[in-house]
């Protein structure tokens, strides 16, 4: 008896309560107050916000005259300002705060009377000394200085060192060296032994090493990209690391909206597939903004993509079928700050996606296959800081994904084999569904 066995690759995906590393969301100031003269100042305060952010930190000197600022969002636009009795006050602008990384700022104060402040703009410095990790963080100034795809893996590769998106990797680029470089796969160019997390949260396929989820650029804060000396908390990871931090909101309320779209009449004919045509868009919107001044902040965002494909067969140039795609890609995130010590955040994502057959011109009708793609993920943290140095973090995430492609026909496969002297077409010689077939 035969059976026919509708399926493709079924991929789901649970990692719940994860037992893996804390991957950093958040990074930290070291500020270094000395008077004119080069002698430390303990007991001088120093403070340190962002508008675009919702971490603030007040902190004192200690004996040395140091001052370490703990768990600050990303953001280049930190104002740490500097107070001491008989001193006059000292404010820097335009601070980098980048995640898992440590911006060493130092502060010279004036003697009061001899004038009222001193503001300071200049660049942070991008090399983290504290650190011997290489790779890049990937900030909103980078990505909209420079024309880039609309998606955080494109972003990898204006990170030193990793190769170009192979096109069957599908938005996975390898940082290993040489343009001939295989992995463990033994599949040219490709690497299967990224990590990627997206708030904290390990989205990295685990059937084929990839990664395991998509979302809107627009909600991107940072994304921070390791490719070698990553620590050894990070288990399993020969390849690079990708960590996306993402919105938070903040006291001013903000928003955007965009769409794209994009279709043949606005490329040249393909003069090897002269019926095949295309249209597509992306459209998406973002809102955040307090929920109570200084206290509670939301983030959010909904983003569609649409694609329509007309297919035409590879050797007939005949039109075979009609292909649509849509994906949704959603995300809210809120975060509560009862305290300046306290922070609980919850961010939900999720990114379903439907596709009712293949783009492939080399795939005839009787092997057709659709596919149903994403799913929901959500982190939940509790944040406390326990005097000026010390940090508790206590988190549960969960990520689930779904990659399943089924056969547009309900029959079983049916390959023939021709000689080579006869004439004959794909069509000819793909006569069944696309699937596996059982013998019971």
């Amino acid at each position: 008896m035969k059976r026919n066995i509708l399926m493709g690759l079924v991929a789901l995906l649970l990692i719940s309560g994860m037992a893996s590393a804390q991957v950093q969301t958040q990074g930290r100031i070291v500020v270094t107050v000395e008077d004119q003269q080069g002698s430390r100042l303990p007991g001088a305060t120093v403070t340190a916000a962002a508008a675009d952010t919702v971490t603030s930190r007040d902190v004192v000197t200690n004996s040395v005259g140091e001052a370490t600022l703990l768990a600050l969002d990303p953001s280049p636009n930190y104002l740490v300002v500097v107070s001491m009795n008989g001193f006059a006050s000292s404010q820097n602008e335009n601070i980098l705060v980048r995640s898992g990384a440590t911006a060493s700022v130092r502060v010279s104060l004036a003697i009061a009377g001899v004038t009222e402040s001193v503001t300071v703009t200049s660049q942070t410095p991008l090399v983290d000394t504290t650190s011997a990790i290489t790779g890049q963080d990937i900030t909103l100034d980078l990505t909209e200085s420079l024309p880039t795809g609309r998606t955080y893996q494109s972003y990898l590769q204006l990170v030193p060192g990793v190769m170009p998106d192979d096109p069957a990797s599908e938005g996975n680029p390898a940082s290993k060296s040489g343009m001939n470089y295989s992995d463990i796969r033994g599949e040219v160019g490709r690497s299967a032994d990224n990590f990627y997390y997206i708030d904290g949260i390990n989205v990295t396929d685990g059937v084929t090493g990839t990664f395991g989820a998509n979302l809107n650029t627009e909600i991107i804060q940072e994304q921070n990209v390791l490719t070698g000396g990553i620590p050894a908390q990070y288990v399993g990871t020969p390849g690079l690391l990708s960590n996306v931090v993402l919105k938070s909101g903040s006291n001013a309320f903000s928003g955007s909206g965009n769409y794209f779209f994009q279709s043949d009449a606005l490329q040249s004919e393909n003069k090897n597939l002269p019926g095949q045509g295309f249209s597509r868009y992306d459209a998406a919107f973002t809102i955040g903004g307090p929920i109570v001044m200084d206290k509670g902040w939301f983030f959010g965002s909904y983003r569609r993509l649409q694609r329509d494909d007309d297919v035409v067969a590879n050797d007939t140039q005949e039109f075979l079928r009609g292909v649509s795609q849509t994906q949704d890609q959603g995300y809210i995130r809120a975060t509560v700050s009862p305290t300046s010590a306290d922070t609980f955040g919850f961010t939900f994502l999720n990114d379903p996606l439907e596709r009712d057959g293949t783009r492939d011109s080399s795939i005839s009708n009787a092997q057709d296959r659709g596919r149903n793609q994403g799913g929901n993920r959500f982190n939940v943290k509790y944040s406390r800081l326990i005097g000026m140095n010390a940090l508790l973090d206590v988190g549960y995430n969960q990520h689930s994904g779904e990659v399943s492609d089924s056969s547009a026909i309900p029959e079983p496969e049916n390959l023939l084999l021709f000689d080579s002297s006869v004439d004959f077409t794909r069509a000819d010689q793909e006569l069944g569904g696309w699937g596996e077939e059982r013998l019971d």
